[in-house]
């Protein structure tokens, strides 16, 4: 996770984009998303747990149903 891809995810909730879907409420300041953005030409969703009074990610989950993201896959070269 680079702090560009962080940047973007956030942004992606705080402006109620269309890629950011939101799936529950925890507690009146945690919520959890599912978040799809686009890297090294494939579309990755992020299923995130979002604190908005600290305005940052919680945790991001991991996919059980699809296996690990697949980041590993992206070269370093690649820019998001």
């Amino acid at each position: 996770m680079t702090r560009e891809l962080h940047n973007i995810l956030i942004k992606k909730i705080k402006m109620g984009s269309s890629d950011a879907e939101f799936v529950e409420k925890q507690s009146n300041r945690i919520t959890v998303w599912k978040v799809r953005h686009s890297i090294a030409g494939k579309d990755i969703i992020f299923h995130m747990v979002y604190d908005k009074m600290r305005k940052n990610i919680v945790t991001i989950l991991n996919n059980v149903d699809k296996g690990p993201i697949p980041l590993l896959e992206m070269e370093r070269s690649e820019s998001l």
